[in-house]
């Protein structure tokens, strides 16, 4: 079987959907099949054609990422390689619905299909979102959604709901270093910045000094290096990291907000802490199964206090952990992969 996945961008840019594109094209080459990546070509460094892994990349040369004709340039330069997908069984796209509308005029008869990642969380837009998304939906096959609360806040009606998935399970063990181990990107809505303002109230307010080690980057890497100096932190800044589990595993506890690190943290036996600033990331927190066996938080006054409790008394938390570490386990990969077999109808 030829499988073509889109997405905006891939490997070697870390991420949460590029780590997930490269996990199901690595395990569908393994079964036998070609996969082939279009992605956006985002630096002048990379090759225009890639393979990694044994899988096949393309990347679209984007003049100006900024530019309000990128949709266009890459309407056109799908149009003008549409060779690439001619041969192919099954064209997925990731997130990037609108680049399928081409495709579909050129191979009306081919099977078509969306993974829903997440959402906008700098920049949603109730209806615009909804509109796009359901378009979407209506001109593919079927569809994955990343999270149950997307069908509340899109109207989609996805076929499989996934949560992400891990293999860090065989990792455990290790000295402790840290604390706590924050993994995700720095910006509002991963909740970095409540994270170390916890940190600092408990330094403060409750005379605990806890060490942080944070994993990431983003636009907020200024502002929290000046938090930190100013306050005098304890916090020890990576970047980011291509295996963030290693960091993981030697803390006390997780500072996560987003899935893929949630369940790396599970899997490694670690309490979870994580926050919400709006709704939707509130709904995408709870509508996690495990979401009562991990300390979800609104704002740093309630989760410092919710810290405060774990650290004086750990063993009151150990059942949560454990059932919290079972659910985690079963989310693998190799599971993963069986539900995109599964929605594309394909029979091992």
């Amino acid at each position: 079987m030829k499988i073509v996945f889109l997405t905006r961008l891939f490997n070697p840019s870390i991420g949460g959907v590029q780590k997930h594109v490269l996990e199901i094209s690595r395990k569908a080459t393994e079964n036998g099949h070609k996969v082939l990546i279009v992605t956006e070509r985002y630096s002048e460094k990379l090759k225009k054609f890639d393979s990694i892994d044994g899988v096949y990349v393309y990347r679209i040369p984007i003049k100006n990422q900024k530019s309000r004709l990128k949709k266009f340039q890459i309407w056109f330069w799908l149009t003008k390689k549409r060779v690439i997908f001619r041969e192919a069984n099954i064209i997925h796209a990731h997130d990037v619905g609108f680049w399928l509308l081409p495709l579909k005029t050129f191979f009306p008869k081919k099977n078509f299909y969306i993974t829903f990642h997440g959402y906008e969380p700098n920049s949603y837009k109730k209806i615009k979102n909804r509109v796009e998304k359901k378009l979407t939906e209506k001109i593919t096959n079927a569809t994955i959604a990343v999270g149950s609360y997307l069908k509340k806040w899109y109207g989609i009606k996805p076929q499989k709901i996934i949560y992400g998935a891990s293999s860090t399970k065989n990792s455990i063990g290790g000295n402790l270093k840290f604390d706590a181990c924050f993994v995700g990107r720095l910006e509002k809505d991963t909740g970095i910045l409540e994270y170390l303002k916890a940190i600092n109230l408990l330094k403060k307010k409750y005379k605990l000094k806890i060490s942080l080690v944070v994993c990431g980057n983003g636009s907020l890497l200024k502002k929290i290096k000046k938090y930190i100096k100013k306050n005098r932190l304890p916090v020890r800044l990576c970047g980011w990291e291509k295996n963030p589990h290693q960091y993981i595993s030697k803390s006390k506890i997780a500072f996560s907000s987003q899935y893929l690190s949630i369940i790396e943290a599970l899997q490694l036996k670690k309490t979870v802490f994580s926050v919400y600033s709006s709704e939707i990331k509130k709904d995408y927190l709870l509508s996690l199964p495990i979401s009562k066996n991990i300390f979800v938080s609104n704002n740093h006054f309630h989760l410092a206090k919710n810290i405060k409790n774990f650290l004086e008394k750990p063993n009151n938390y150990k059942k949560k952990t454990e059932k919290s570490y079972i659910w985690a386990s079963r989310q693998t990969w190799e599971n993963i992969y069986k539900k995109y077999l599964e929605l594309w109808g394909y029979k091992q």
